[in-house]
Protein backbone atom coordinates (compact mmCIF):
# COMPACT_ATOMS: atom_id res chain seq x y z
CA UNK A 1 0.00 0.00 0.00
CA UNK A 2 2.87 2.29 -0.81
CA UNK A 3 4.11 2.19 2.45
CA UNK A 4 0.96 3.95 3.94
CA UNK A 5 0.45 1.24 6.72
CA UNK A 6 0.73 2.85 9.64
CA UNK A 7 -3.34 4.61 10.64
CA UNK A 8 -3.85 7.05 13.45
CA UNK A 9 -7.55 6.37 14.26
CA UNK A 10 -8.78 10.05 15.23
CA UNK A 11 -11.72 9.85 17.69
CA UNK A 12 -13.75 12.40 19.89
CA UNK A 13 -15.09 9.62 22.42
CA UNK A 14 -13.06 6.40 23.47
CA UNK A 15 -13.50 4.36 20.46
CA UNK A 16 -11.57 1.40 22.14
CA UNK A 17 -14.96 0.51 24.15
CA UNK A 18 -17.84 -1.26 22.59
CA UNK A 19 -20.25 0.77 24.91
CA UNK A 20 -18.95 4.27 22.45
CA UNK A 21 -21.62 4.80 19.85
CA UNK A 22 -23.44 1.60 19.91
CA UNK A 23 -19.18 -0.31 19.52
CA UNK A 24 -19.13 1.39 15.96
CA UNK A 25 -15.79 3.09 16.24
CA UNK A 26 -14.69 -0.20 17.97
CA UNK A 27 -15.67 -2.49 15.48
CA UNK A 28 -14.77 -0.01 12.44
CA UNK A 29 -11.23 0.26 13.91
CA UNK A 30 -10.81 -3.55 14.40
CA UNK A 31 -12.16 -3.68 10.72
CA UNK A 32 -9.10 -1.41 9.70
CA UNK A 33 -6.79 -3.54 11.69
CA UNK A 34 -7.35 -6.29 9.64
CA UNK A 35 -5.80 -5.06 6.70
CA UNK A 36 -2.93 -2.66 7.54
CA UNK A 37 0.26 -2.95 9.39
CA UNK A 38 -0.96 -0.86 13.04
CA UNK A 39 -4.18 0.76 13.62
CA UNK A 40 -3.91 3.02 16.82
CA UNK A 41 -6.16 5.41 18.57
CA UNK A 42 -5.85 9.09 19.23
CA UNK A 43 -8.17 11.27 21.24
CA UNK A 44 -8.32 14.65 23.03
CA UNK A 45 -7.59 14.80 26.57
CA UNK A 46 -9.44 17.08 28.07
CA UNK A 47 -11.23 15.79 30.89
CA UNK A 48 -11.12 19.26 32.68
CA UNK A 49 -11.88 21.19 29.61
CA UNK A 50 -15.19 19.16 28.99
CA UNK A 51 -16.34 19.41 31.83
CA UNK A 52 -16.39 23.26 31.58
CA UNK A 53 -18.11 22.73 28.20
CA UNK A 54 -20.64 21.03 29.34
CA UNK A 55 -21.38 23.61 32.11
CA UNK A 56 -21.45 26.46 29.80
CA UNK A 57 -23.85 24.63 27.42
CA UNK A 58 -26.45 24.06 30.62
CA UNK A 59 -25.34 28.05 31.70
CA UNK A 60 -26.64 29.25 27.70
CA UNK A 61 -29.33 26.80 27.71
CA UNK A 62 -30.83 28.54 31.25
CA UNK A 63 -30.66 32.10 30.22
CA UNK A 64 -31.06 31.68 26.52
CA UNK A 65 -33.43 28.63 25.99
CA UNK A 66 -31.19 28.36 22.98
CA UNK A 67 -28.58 25.56 22.44
CA UNK A 68 -24.94 25.65 22.06
CA UNK A 69 -22.79 22.69 22.45
CA UNK A 70 -19.18 23.25 23.22
CA UNK A 71 -17.90 20.55 20.70
CA UNK A 72 -18.95 22.04 17.67
CA UNK A 73 -17.43 25.67 18.53
CA UNK A 74 -14.32 26.39 16.55
CA UNK A 75 -12.67 27.06 19.99
CA UNK A 76 -13.26 23.46 21.19
CA UNK A 77 -12.48 22.05 17.71
CA UNK A 78 -9.15 24.61 17.77
CA UNK A 79 -8.40 22.46 21.39
CA UNK A 80 -9.20 18.96 20.13
CA UNK A 81 -7.20 19.45 16.95
CA UNK A 82 -3.92 20.59 18.88
CA UNK A 83 -4.36 17.51 21.36
CA UNK A 84 -4.58 14.63 18.71
CA UNK A 85 -2.07 17.01 16.19
CA UNK A 86 0.48 16.17 19.21
CA UNK A 87 -0.26 12.54 19.57
CA UNK A 88 -0.21 12.42 15.51
CA UNK A 89 3.25 13.71 14.84
CA UNK A 90 4.83 11.44 17.82
CA UNK A 91 3.70 8.42 16.53
CA UNK A 92 4.99 8.65 13.19
CA UNK A 93 1.32 8.23 11.28
CA UNK A 94 1.23 7.80 7.66
CA UNK A 95 -2.50 8.69 7.49
CA UNK A 96 -5.29 9.27 9.56
CA UNK A 97 -9.18 7.64 9.86
CA UNK A 98 -11.12 10.39 11.91
CA UNK A 99 -14.67 9.99 13.15
CA UNK A 100 -15.39 12.89 14.13
CA UNK A 101 -15.54 16.01 12.38
CA UNK A 102 -15.18 19.18 15.09
CA UNK A 103 -11.35 16.94 15.83
CA UNK A 104 -10.03 17.89 12.15
CA UNK A 105 -11.67 20.86 11.38
CA UNK A 106 -8.67 22.64 12.65
CA UNK A 107 -6.09 20.19 12.06
CA UNK A 108 -2.76 21.54 10.77
CA UNK A 109 -0.52 17.81 10.05
CA UNK A 110 0.78 18.60 6.55
CA UNK A 111 0.89 15.90 4.01
CA UNK A 112 -0.16 13.87 5.74
CA UNK A 113 -3.83 12.40 3.98
CA UNK A 114 -7.07 12.84 6.29
CA UNK A 115 -9.77 10.11 5.76
CA UNK A 116 -13.10 10.89 7.48
CA UNK A 117 -15.98 8.72 8.46
CA UNK A 118 -19.53 9.77 9.57
CA UNK A 119 -23.35 7.95 9.28
CA UNK A 120 -24.16 12.01 9.16
CA UNK A 121 -23.43 15.85 8.59
CA UNK A 122 -24.28 18.21 10.90
CA UNK A 123 -26.53 19.59 8.35
CA UNK A 124 -28.81 16.77 7.98
CA UNK A 125 -28.85 15.80 11.44
CA UNK A 126 -29.51 19.91 12.68
CA UNK A 127 -33.65 19.89 13.19
CA UNK A 128 -34.17 16.28 12.32
CA UNK A 129 -33.15 14.09 15.54
CA UNK A 130 -34.21 15.63 18.82
CA UNK A 131 -31.79 17.37 20.90
CA UNK A 132 -30.18 18.71 17.56
CA UNK A 133 -32.89 21.48 17.04
CA UNK A 134 -33.10 25.60 18.79
CA UNK A 135 -29.42 26.44 18.45
CA UNK A 136 -28.72 29.72 19.30
CA UNK A 137 -27.48 31.41 16.26
CA UNK A 138 -23.41 31.93 17.00
CA UNK A 139 -23.54 28.43 17.57
CA UNK A 140 -25.46 27.21 15.31
CA UNK A 141 -23.52 29.36 12.28
CA UNK A 142 -19.88 27.93 14.17
CA UNK A 143 -21.28 24.34 13.83
CA UNK A 144 -21.81 24.48 10.44
CA UNK A 145 -18.64 26.10 9.75
CA UNK A 146 -17.00 23.33 11.65
CA UNK A 147 -18.33 20.31 9.71
CA UNK A 148 -17.39 22.49 5.81
CA UNK A 149 -13.62 22.98 7.53
CA UNK A 150 -13.62 19.33 8.33
CA UNK A 151 -14.86 17.86 4.78
CA UNK A 152 -12.80 20.49 3.36
CA UNK A 153 -9.68 18.82 5.48
CA UNK A 154 -10.45 15.46 4.85
CA UNK A 155 -9.06 14.14 1.50
CA UNK A 156 -11.21 11.29 1.29
CA UNK A 157 -15.00 10.89 2.91
CA UNK A 158 -16.74 7.85 3.34
CA UNK A 159 -20.35 7.48 4.39
CA UNK A 160 -22.14 4.65 4.87
CA UNK A 161 -25.52 6.01 2.69
CA UNK A 162 -26.11 7.91 -0.40
CA UNK A 163 -28.34 10.09 1.98
CA UNK A 164 -25.81 11.68 4.33
CA UNK A 165 -23.17 11.70 0.81
CA UNK A 166 -25.97 14.01 -1.02
CA UNK A 167 -26.52 16.39 2.26
CA UNK A 168 -22.31 16.95 1.93
CA UNK A 169 -22.51 17.49 -1.96
CA UNK A 170 -25.52 19.59 -1.49
CA UNK A 171 -24.84 21.49 1.58
CA UNK A 172 -21.34 21.95 2.08
CA UNK A 173 -20.01 21.86 -1.66
CA UNK A 174 -18.37 19.09 -1.51
CA UNK A 175 -16.96 17.14 -4.80
CA UNK A 176 -18.67 13.75 -5.34
CA UNK A 177 -14.71 12.62 -6.35
CA UNK A 178 -13.70 12.36 -2.86
CA UNK A 179 -16.81 10.76 -1.41
CA UNK A 180 -17.51 7.35 -1.04
CA UNK A 181 -20.59 5.08 -0.12
CA UNK A 182 -19.85 2.03 1.82
CA UNK A 183 -22.14 0.90 3.77
CA UNK A 184 -21.11 -0.01 8.17
CA UNK A 185 -21.37 -3.32 9.25
CA UNK A 186 -22.92 -4.77 12.40
CA UNK A 187 -21.64 -4.52 15.92
CA UNK A 188 -21.76 -8.13 16.75
CA UNK A 189 -18.69 -10.34 17.76
CA UNK A 190 -19.88 -13.37 15.23
CA UNK A 191 -22.73 -14.66 13.78
CA UNK A 192 -24.13 -17.97 13.55
CA UNK A 193 -24.57 -20.64 11.62
CA UNK A 194 -28.64 -20.61 10.20
CA UNK A 195 -30.74 -23.49 8.87
CA UNK A 196 -33.22 -22.28 6.61
CA UNK A 197 -35.92 -22.14 6.73
CA UNK A 198 -35.79 -19.77 9.83
CA UNK A 199 -39.36 -21.10 10.65
CA UNK A 200 -41.70 -23.32 9.90
CA UNK A 201 -43.86 -22.33 7.10
CA UNK A 202 -47.48 -21.92 8.11
CA UNK A 203 -46.39 -21.41 11.46
CA UNK A 204 -48.80 -19.03 13.78
CA UNK A 205 -46.06 -17.51 15.67
CA UNK A 206 -44.60 -14.61 15.17
CA UNK A 207 -42.51 -12.22 16.89
CA UNK A 208 -41.56 -8.95 15.89
CA UNK A 209 -38.43 -7.66 17.70
CA UNK A 210 -38.50 -3.57 18.39
CA UNK A 211 -34.77 -3.05 19.32
CA UNK A 212 -34.03 0.97 20.04
CA UNK A 213 -33.36 2.91 22.61
CA UNK A 214 -36.12 6.08 21.96
CA UNK A 215 -39.38 4.60 22.47
CA UNK A 216 -41.00 7.99 20.55
CA UNK A 217 -38.22 8.37 18.07
CA UNK A 218 -38.27 4.85 17.19
CA UNK A 219 -42.04 4.92 16.66
CA UNK A 220 -42.74 2.98 19.47
CA UNK A 221 -46.50 4.09 19.27
CA UNK A 222 -47.27 2.84 15.58
CA UNK A 223 -45.10 -0.41 16.48
CA UNK A 224 -47.83 -1.18 19.41
CA UNK A 225 -50.84 -0.06 16.87
CA UNK A 226 -49.56 -2.47 14.04
CA UNK A 227 -49.60 -5.25 16.85
CA UNK A 228 -53.43 -4.70 17.66
CA UNK A 229 -54.18 -4.30 14.24
CA UNK A 230 -52.17 -7.52 12.86
CA UNK A 231 -54.96 -9.40 15.75
CA UNK A 232 -58.10 -7.76 14.74
CA UNK A 233 -57.69 -6.90 11.20
CA UNK A 234 -55.73 -9.95 10.37
CA UNK A 235 -56.15 -12.89 12.83
CA UNK A 236 -52.30 -12.93 14.00
CA UNK A 237 -51.41 -13.42 17.41
CA UNK A 238 -47.81 -11.78 17.11
CA UNK A 239 -45.68 -11.09 19.86
CA UNK A 240 -43.71 -7.69 19.95
CA UNK A 241 -40.42 -7.64 22.03
CA UNK A 242 -39.34 -4.32 23.07
CA UNK A 243 -35.55 -4.03 23.79
CA UNK A 244 -33.27 -1.06 24.85
CA UNK A 245 -35.81 1.26 26.23
CA UNK A 246 -39.43 1.11 28.01
CA UNK A 247 -42.72 2.73 26.18
CA UNK A 248 -44.15 4.93 28.61
CA UNK A 249 -45.63 4.37 31.64
CA UNK A 250 -49.18 3.23 31.14
CA UNK A 251 -48.62 1.93 27.87
CA UNK A 252 -49.15 -1.89 27.42
CA UNK A 253 -50.25 -4.93 26.19
CA UNK A 254 -50.62 -8.64 26.77
CA UNK A 255 -48.57 -9.55 23.90
CA UNK A 256 -45.62 -6.88 24.39
CA UNK A 257 -43.15 -8.40 26.26
CA UNK A 258 -41.20 -5.25 27.96
CA UNK A 259 -37.15 -6.52 27.74
CA UNK A 260 -35.56 -3.01 28.10
CA UNK A 261 -32.00 -1.76 27.97
CA UNK A 262 -29.65 -4.80 27.55
CA UNK A 263 -25.61 -4.06 28.20
CA UNK A 264 -23.57 -6.07 26.04
CA UNK A 265 -20.50 -5.55 28.01
CA UNK A 266 -22.20 -8.19 30.22
CA UNK A 267 -22.34 -11.66 29.04
CA UNK A 268 -25.50 -12.83 30.20
CA UNK A 269 -26.87 -10.02 28.94
CA UNK A 270 -25.10 -9.63 25.60
CA UNK A 271 -26.61 -13.82 25.83
CA UNK A 272 -29.73 -12.45 25.75
CA UNK A 273 -29.57 -10.24 23.22
CA UNK A 274 -28.41 -12.57 20.34
CA UNK A 275 -31.14 -15.11 21.70
CA UNK A 276 -33.81 -12.20 20.72
CA UNK A 277 -32.02 -11.71 17.53
CA UNK A 278 -32.52 -15.71 16.65
CA UNK A 279 -36.11 -16.00 17.88
CA UNK A 280 -37.59 -13.32 16.04
CA UNK A 281 -38.60 -12.92 12.76
CA UNK A 282 -39.07 -9.39 11.90
CA UNK A 283 -36.83 -6.30 13.10
CA UNK A 284 -39.71 -3.98 13.09
CA UNK A 285 -38.81 -0.41 13.37
CA UNK A 286 -40.88 2.25 12.05
CA UNK A 287 -38.48 4.79 13.13
CA UNK A 288 -39.17 8.38 12.60
CA UNK A 289 -35.47 9.49 12.41
CA UNK A 290 -32.07 7.87 11.02
CA UNK A 291 -29.02 8.26 10.47
CA UNK A 292 -28.26 4.68 9.35
CA UNK A 293 -29.18 1.67 11.94
CA UNK A 294 -26.91 -0.82 13.03
CA UNK A 295 -29.54 -2.98 14.05
CA UNK A 296 -30.69 -3.55 11.21
CA UNK A 297 -27.27 -5.28 10.23
CA UNK A 298 -27.66 -7.42 13.33
CA UNK A 299 -31.06 -8.10 11.91
CA UNK A 300 -29.55 -9.51 8.74
CA UNK A 301 -26.71 -11.31 10.21
CA UNK A 302 -29.65 -13.29 11.93
CA UNK A 303 -31.84 -14.02 8.88
CA UNK A 304 -34.44 -11.92 9.96
CA UNK A 305 -36.06 -9.44 7.48
CA UNK A 306 -36.56 -5.43 8.70
CA UNK A 307 -39.60 -3.75 8.39
CA UNK A 308 -39.50 -0.26 8.63
CA UNK A 309 -39.16 3.77 7.36
CA UNK A 310 -37.81 5.18 4.49
CA UNK A 311 -36.16 8.07 6.03
CA UNK A 312 -32.74 9.15 6.52
CA UNK A 313 -30.00 6.94 6.00
CA UNK A 314 -32.03 3.88 6.04
CA UNK A 315 -32.03 2.87 2.70
CA UNK A 316 -28.28 2.85 2.83
CA UNK A 317 -28.81 -0.45 4.62
CA UNK A 318 -32.34 -2.10 4.15
CA UNK A 319 -33.16 -2.53 0.56
CA UNK A 320 -36.61 -3.25 -0.48
CA UNK A 321 -37.32 -7.29 -1.17
CA UNK A 322 -33.86 -8.04 -0.28
CA UNK A 323 -33.50 -7.56 3.63
CA UNK A 324 -36.82 -5.89 4.66
CA UNK A 325 -39.25 -3.06 3.49
CA UNK A 326 -39.35 0.23 3.65
CA UNK A 327 -42.40 2.47 4.44
CA UNK A 328 -42.89 6.13 3.47
CA UNK A 329 -42.71 8.23 6.53
CA UNK A 330 -46.44 8.83 6.76
CA UNK A 331 -47.45 5.46 6.45
CA UNK A 332 -49.77 4.55 9.69
CA UNK A 333 -49.59 1.13 11.96
CA UNK A 334 -52.50 -0.19 9.14
CA UNK A 335 -49.57 0.38 6.35
CA UNK A 336 -47.33 -1.22 8.67
CA UNK A 337 -49.52 -4.35 9.48
CA UNK A 338 -50.27 -5.16 6.11
CA UNK A 339 -46.70 -5.36 4.55
CA UNK A 340 -46.30 -8.46 7.75
CA UNK A 341 -49.75 -9.86 6.46
CA UNK A 342 -49.08 -9.65 3.02
CA UNK A 343 -45.23 -11.73 3.94
CA UNK A 344 -46.74 -13.83 6.21
CA UNK A 345 -50.00 -14.60 4.09
CA UNK A 346 -47.39 -15.37 0.30
CA UNK A 347 -46.23 -18.70 -0.02
CA UNK A 348 -42.79 -18.47 0.54
CA UNK A 349 -42.28 -15.22 1.16
CA UNK A 350 -41.37 -14.96 4.25
CA UNK A 351 -38.27 -18.15 3.73
CA UNK A 352 -37.05 -16.18 0.92
CA UNK A 353 -37.02 -13.27 2.78
CA UNK A 354 -35.56 -14.53 5.19
CA UNK A 355 -32.35 -16.18 3.22
CA UNK A 356 -31.81 -13.02 1.15
CA UNK A 357 -31.65 -11.15 4.37
CA UNK A 358 -28.42 -13.04 5.61
CA UNK A 359 -26.89 -13.23 1.99
CA UNK A 360 -27.06 -9.50 1.72
CA UNK A 361 -25.80 -9.22 5.09
CA UNK A 362 -22.50 -11.81 3.90
CA UNK A 363 -22.38 -9.46 1.04
CA UNK A 364 -22.58 -6.29 2.08
CA UNK A 365 -23.01 -5.49 5.95
CA UNK A 366 -20.75 -6.86 8.17
CA UNK A 367 -17.42 -5.02 9.17
CA UNK A 368 -14.85 -7.52 7.07
CA UNK A 369 -16.41 -6.45 3.92
CA UNK A 370 -16.32 -3.03 5.08
CA UNK A 371 -12.67 -3.25 5.67
CA UNK A 372 -11.83 -4.75 2.47
CA UNK A 373 -13.71 -2.24 0.77
CA UNK A 374 -12.09 0.81 2.77
CA UNK A 375 -8.81 -0.55 2.49
CA UNK A 376 -9.12 -0.40 -1.45
CA UNK A 377 -10.29 2.75 -1.65
CA UNK A 378 -7.51 4.16 0.74
CA UNK A 379 -4.79 2.33 -1.37
CA UNK A 380 -6.11 4.43 -4.70
CA UNK A 381 -5.42 7.42 -2.40
CA UNK A 382 -2.30 6.25 -1.01
CA UNK A 383 -0.65 5.22 -4.71
CA UNK A 384 -2.47 8.83 -5.59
Amino acid sequence: MSGKSRIAFASLPDATSKSTWSGTPYFMAHALAEHFEQVFHVSPMLKRLEMMGGVADKAILKLTRKRCVHKRTHFFSKKYAESVTKQIKHSGAEMVFAISSTVIAHMNIGKIPIIYSSDTTFASIYDYYPGFENYATPCLKQAHQVEKMALERANLIIYPSQWAADSAIRDYGVSEEKICVVPYGANIDSWPEIEFPKRNPGSKECNLLFLGVDWNRKGGEIALQALVELEERYGLLATLYVVGCRPPVGVNHERMKVIGFLDKRDKQQYGRFLELLMKSHYLFLPTRAECYGLVFCEASAYGMPSISTDTGGVGGVVRNGENGYLLPIDAGPEAYAKRIHDIETKPGSYEKLSESSRQYFEENLNWHVWGERVSRIISRLADG
